[in-house]
């Protein structure tokens, strides 16, 4: 079968090679061409041609969009923000260039300009899962939780498995002391990935603060076997323990959260306390 994938692919390439010949001055074609490259992950070759669609046509949207997501991709936000911008310029409707802009100003920790774009994205495309995702969190990061939640929950309607807006919306509920909404939210998290070790922390610690220790003890474990040096998940099962009055069980797992991190200053803390305590 991948035999056959790559045999179809690389005719498909000859093909576009010898229309590229007959058609040198076609924008429409090296487009095409560097689409076929873009999807292949030829992305040397894919950002030569759409730089030749845009020699031949400046105001070719889609090869400056395409262009923009290369520079995004390589981490060159600048680069993509003026592809970007350059695309709205020609299509001051285009959605996914507003949502792709407000990307990369988002990692660009330019928060403000994200949150336009996304709230642009939104307003051309009101179904836009992922921009009322990215705008969520930009909610989060400023502390405006409840407008993250709201954003978190346009995205789940949309998307009802969508997984990142899930555990986001989780943490927020977190953050805000909800934590039956938390753990909810954590719950659908794993039940989509299974082995999402994010949320089996945060249903963890929810666990942890409204007293289901052993539920609590068994969510660490689980991100322990996923993640043998989660020093956070050794703390806090240790405060699980501690919680059930196991304070052999506490100190071990204090002292291994010490180990993968030697200045852990809350566990340095309780190992000391809890040793007076036993009379170690």
């Amino acid at each position: 079968m991948k035999r056959s994938f790559k045999l179809v692919a690389a005719t498909m390439m000859a093909v576009f090679a010898v229309a590229l010949q007959s058609c040198a001055n076609d924008a429409r074609a090296y487009l095409d061409s560097g689409i076929a490259h873009f999807h292949r992950g030829n992305l040397d070759f894919a950002i030569a041609d759409f730089m030749r669609a845009i020699r031949l046509d400046p105001d070719h949207g889609d090869a400056l969009l395409y262009r923009g997501f290369i520079h995004f991709y390589r981490d060159n936000f600048d680069l993509a923000i003026e592809d970007f911008t350059q695309t709205i310029r020609i299509d001051p409707n285009h959605a996914p260039a507003f949502f792709a802009r407000g990307a990369a100003h988002f990692n660009m920790e330019n928060f403000d300009l994200a949150m336009a774009d996304f709230t642009q994205a939104i307003r051309f495309y009101p179904n836009h899962a992922s921009a009322f995702f990215r705008r969520g969190l930009v909610y989060s990061r400023r502390g405006d939780l409840d407008l993250a939640i709201a954003d978190f929950t346009q995205a789940i309607r949309i998307n009802p498995n969508h997984a990142d807006a899930l555990f986001n919306r989780g943490a927020a509920h977190g953050r805000r002391g909800d934590f039956a909404l938390a753990i909810a939210d954590s719950t659908q998290v794993i039940r989509i990935e299974p082995n999402h070790a994010g949320a089996l922390f945060n249903r963890g610690y929810a666990h942890s603060v409204t007293g289901n220790y052993e539920l609590a003890i068994a969510d660490f474990e689980r991100v322990l076997r996923l993640e043998p040096n989660s020093a956070r998940a050794f703390f806090y099962r240790g405060v699980a323990h501690s919680r059930r009055e196991d304070l052999a069980l506490a100190i071990a797992d204090w002292e291994a959260a010490l180990r993968i991190e030697p200045n852990h200053a809350s566990a340095r803390s309780n190992v000391e306390i809890a040793r007076q305590v036993r009379g170690w």
